[in-house]
């Protein structure tokens, strides 16, 4: 592993850190002996090829990442006001009905007054 690392122009942290966190190409040894695990050259060859592409790919990724963020952020801002906008609608919907039923009540309570009298 530190072979490929070296080859990469990465420290061997780095690298074991971006296998188990980053999402690149799986490395799995062709062969496990306790805790030693050996890669054969075509392993090798084939996951620098992988790794090297997934680098080459991580631009448009990120990109598609942003763009991505960017939609559910607009998304969420116009949910946010067009909910705002129906609150502020049934508000004003609630004062005029209000306003009404209080001219109601003026007039039938007027129309009250002149049959008492």
């Amino acid at each position: 592993m530190a072979d490929l690392a070296e080859e990469l122009n990465i420290g061997l942290p780095w690298m074991r850190q971006s296998l188990a966190e980053k999402g690149c190409p799986k490395l799995v040894p062709d062969l496990r002996a306790g805790l030693l695990n050996l890669y054969g050259d075509d392993t090798a060859e084939r996951w620098l090829a992988a790794y090297r592409k997934w680098r080459e790919e991580e631009p448009a990724r990120k990109a598609a990442k942003r763009a991505d963020d960017e939609s559910r952020a607009r998304f969420a801002r116009e949910a946010e006001m067009t909910r705002i906008n129906i609150e502020q609608r049934l508000i004003a919907e609630g004062q005029a009905a209000q306003a009404q039923h209080e001219a109601d009540e003026a007039a039938f309570n007027a129309e009250a007054a002149k049959g008492w009298k």
